[in-house]
């Protein structure tokens, strides 16, 4: 550790001896003993010492507190003052100088030992605080945000260079102005706000507002935050305001393109929908002509894929999300549509559908369902011949990140003839190619039922 420099100006020799002799004693250096303030002066501005040790009256013109004042005029030094003298009137003269510690003689070594380690310390502290304060002022001076403090009397106690230009103004025609005449009404009600709320849950508020400046309109975004003394009492808030005007018309830009997009999309499922009418309308024309039943037969099971497909569109131009479609309410819609469609033969014919909540993107919901419509028209269709009655299940669930349909019915069962894995039938053909499409894999259970099960994973999307 380097051993501290002091300067004793003391104008009694023996005194200063003393003094002298017990300061080196306690591990000081002492780079001068001096009897006047015009000497003190001249060694001091040289040697700079890390203290100094000060009588108040001196010999010579220059008594020991006019050297004091201009000591610490040209550094920072701390001075303890040694002095019989305790009058008001030298005591006030000497606050001038602020001191560290006013010593009054007769002193013992204890006092002055204790006086002189507690004034370095001391001053090594708030040369600390003043070089960290320097510091912070110096980054809020050089900060390209709005940076202030508000007095609970609602003046404003400091603002940055870079805020006040932002207002129009220097920082010296802010300071001390009250807050709520530098704004206009609403800005100032919305700050407000703001800051009593800070102030109430003594925890820092964000914001954002949309002023009218100088040079022009700014979107800032605020943080207030409480300041406290050492009692954790809130003497004030400092406010940290950020220019967003950039970052919030980049977001207004996107929105306003995903909007179109989004407009745009929805059109295209219409278009897509009604051209599948279109379809099928052509469709249902030619079926007029057809003569032999199959060939009507054939005629009716496509218009049924396309109003399958079509509906997914529809689902999709009515969905605010135009990604994905609540898949859930599509079946019971699908379904509802089939039934009335075979009226006649589903009269007898107990459906129910049991799902999830299950939403899903087009790529996965066109396919699956067109396996419930294949599914579907096969149970109604050959599942209860002559009038029997009956019923069909379908259900869509969820189950360790795949999706699980089934569709069965207790009819007449499915026919040994028919080779499931490599079928001669159109339906089932399809059947097969829409689980492979899926990625998926199809079961065939028979028990005194039909059921066939579709499994295929979910898509993270």
């Amino acid at each position: 550790m380097n051993k501290k420099n002091l300067l004793i100006v003391e104008d009694e020799g023996v005194t200063a001896l003393e003094i002298q002799n017990k300061v080196e004693e306690w591990g000081y250096s002492v780079v001068g003993v001096l009897s006047s303030g015009e000497e003190a002066i001249t060694v001091a501005l040289d040697k700079r010492p890390d203290l100094i040790l000060m009588d108040v009256v001196l010999k010579e013109k220059v008594n020991g507190i006019e050297a004091a004042n201009i000591i610490k005029n040209s550094y920072d030094v701390p001075i303890i003052y040694l002095t019989a003298y305790d009058d008001e009137k030298t005591i006030e003269e000497a606050k001038i100088t602020f001191p560290q510690a006013y010593l009054l003689k007769p002193f013992n070594d204890q006092e002055l030992k204790l006086t002189i380690e507690i004034a370095l310390y001391k001053h090594q502290m708030e040369a600390r605080l003043k070089r960290s304060e320097e510091t912070y002022r110096t980054l809020a001076e050089n900060a390209e945000d709005i940076i202030f403090i508000i007095s609970l009397e609602d003046r404003v106690d400091y603002v940055n260079k870079f805020a006040a230009n932002i207002l129009g103004f220097e920082p010296e025609d802010i300071v001390g102005k009250l807050r709520q005449n530098l704004f206009p009404m609403d800005i100032s009600e919305k700050q407000r706000k703001s800051i009593d709320k800070a102030i109430e849950t003594q925890s820092p508020v964000r914001s954002e507002i949309k002023m009218a400046l100088p040079k022009g309109e700014m979107w800032l975004d605020t943080k207030i935050i409480p300041l406290k003394d050492k009692n954790d009492k809130i003497f004030a808030v400092m406010g940290i305001s950020r220019d967003v005007t950039t970052q919030k018309n980049t977001e207004a830009a996107l929105r306003s393109s995903l909007n179109e997009k989004v407009v745009l999309l929805k059109e295209i499922h219409h278009r897509v929908k009604n051209n599948m009418q279109i379809i099928s309308s052509l469709i249902n024309l030619q079926s007029d002509y057809a003569t032999d039943e199959s060939t009507i037969k054939m005629f009716e099971d496509s218009k049924h894929r396309i109003r399958t497909m079509a509906l997914i569109h529809e689902k999709l131009y009515m969905s605010e999300d135009i990604s994905l479609i609540n898949f859930s309410k599509y079946i019971k819609s699908l379904t509802t549509k089939l039934l009335e469609f075979y009226s006649l033969k589903s009269r007898l014919i107990t459906l129910k559908v049991i799902s999830d909540d299950i939403t899903m993107d087009i790529d996965s919901a066109i396919p699956c369902g067109l396996l419930i419509n294949e599914l579907l028209s096969n149970s109604i269709k050959y599942a209860f011949p002559d009038g029997r009655e009956g019923n069909i299940v379908i259900k869509m669930h969820i189950n360790d990140g795949y999706y699980v349909l089934s569709v069965e019915d207790d009819g007449v069962g499915f026919p040994e003839e028919i080779d499931f894995m490599n079928p001669n039938t159109l339906g089932l053909q399809i059947v097969q190619t829409l689980a492979q499409q899926l990625d998926g894999n199809i079961e065939l259970e028979t028990n005194g039922f039909t059921r066939f099960k579709i499994s295929f994973k979910v898509e993270n999307s």
